[in-house]
């Protein structure tokens, strides 16, 4: 099992860059540093992972918008993979898609069938299975964007979180990091968001003591790219 102090990551355009400040304002791409020294098994602060992929991948700096959007006017199918996730860590990630769609406004479905291909996937896994997990990455979200008439759309995303990474479940409210902070961080990337400077937000690239709930700007930034941002008239699905 990992101990973590874990450094922030963001994968763009399919390549990795060189090594970035820990804390991030939706830069467009950086590379996990290796954990903080004196890290021990209780640490103050879990950091994450995001990517963008697609055609015209981009970041707004500053803004806390990746760029792209879903077309708030369709139903985004999910899926949980749950091998190698401990016991009850679905019914968490299910809670904390309703918690994103609560703020947001996006209608979410969940697709169980083995058959089915969702629009978002969120599946364990581990540094061997997927490499950009290794080191001291704790979970990773890519998003696939096309652009049609100006308009940047969502229309694919994979979280994936790492099955050797040990945290605290649930939601609690105070304390050290736990899984559900990290599933709400990963899950606002799915839908647009990026990293913001302020540690008392979700959406900070350290997910610690000070950031356990979607806060004013997460909540604000959701919205902004959820259900009052309307329908994408060109959309491609």
């Amino acid at each position: 099992m990992k101990t973590l102090l874990l450094p922030a990551a963001l994968l763009a355009a399919l390549a990795l860059s060189g090594p970035v400040p820990t804390v991030l304002t939706a830069p467009t791409a950086s590379t996990a540093l290796p954990p903080t020294a004196g890290s021990t098994a209780s640490p103050l602060a879990v950091h994450v992972a995001s990517a963008a992929t697609g055609s015209t991948p981009s970041v707004v700096p500053g803004t806390g918008f990746e760029g792209p959007r879903w077309n708030a006017c369709r139903v985004i199918s999910f899926q949980i993979k749950q091998r190698g996730g401990y016991a009850g860590s679905a019914s968490e990630i299910r809670h904390a898609v309703h918690l994103i769609g609560k703020a947001s406004g996006l209608r979410f479905t969940e697709v169980r069938s083995a058959a089915a291909n969702p629009d978002i996937t969120i599946e364990w896994e581990s540094p061997r299975s997927e490499p950009d997990l290794a080191g001291a990455v704790a979970a990773r979200t890519e998003t696939l964007s096309v652009s049609d008439g100006g308009v940047e759309e969502i229309i694919g995303a994979n979280i994936y979180l790492d099955r050797t990474t040990a945290i605290r479940h649930g939601f609690p409210t105070s304390g050290l990091p736990a899984w559900g902070q990290v599933y709400l961080h990963e899950l606002g990337h799915a839908v647009g968001l990026a990293h913001v400077s302020d540690r008392d937000e979700i959406m900070n690239p350290a997910v610690s003591r000070y950031n356990h709930v979607l806060a004013t700007g997460d909540l604000r930034r959701l919205r902004r790219v959820g259900a009052p941002a309307g329908c994408i008239t060109a959309s491609s699905r």
